[in-house]
């Protein structure tokens, strides 16, 4: 909760921006037209998009085509107040490739309660998890070869 004047609300605003981008999570806003406003270094390292690629540009870049109705359905919720919980579906990373992911999407309120945008953050669901510590084991395993015959 934020007391005080204005310094205090800016060391507040400054803590939770700190928070989010050293989250390892990915964390991304989008405003109630679903442009995104805001996106850390967890979304970066999920989707493979800076954050300068994508603030300003509609989250629908990483929806796959047959999937872009769901964004108007999430929208529709945000906007009467709901929070999404765990919604599993699939994501497009910027090279194109597919992520099955979990969705948590919450409104975010200005200071009057007024709906004004969504938080998401998407998770990789199990079966991308178990994919990517194997991908990660091989990458691993070659770069260790690698090096050692490079050392030899």
């Amino acid at each position: 909760m934020i007391v005080g004047g204005v310094a205090d609300f800016e060391r507040e605003a400054l803590l939770l921006k700190a928070i989010i981008d050293s989250s390892d999570d990915a964390i991304i806003s989008k405003d109630l037209t679903g442009i995104i406003t805001s996106w850390n270094k967890g979304a970066e390292r999920l989707f493979a998009y800076t954050a300068a690629e994508v603030i300003g540009q509609s989250i629908t870049i990483l929806i796959p085509p047959d999937r872009l109705d769901e964004e108007s359905e999430i929208l529709a919720r945000l906007k009467r107040g709901e929070r999404v919980d765990h919604f599993e579906t699939i994501r497009r990373c910027k090279d194109g490739s597919l992520l099955d992911i979990s969705l948590t999407i919450s409104p975010v309120k200005d200071r009057e309660g007024n709906i004004v945008g969504a938080s998401k953050s998407p998770a990789t669901s199990q079966k991308t998890s178990v994919w990517q510590t194997s991908c990660a084991a091989l990458t691993v395993t070659w770069s260790s070869s690698c090096f050692r015959r490079a050392m030899t």
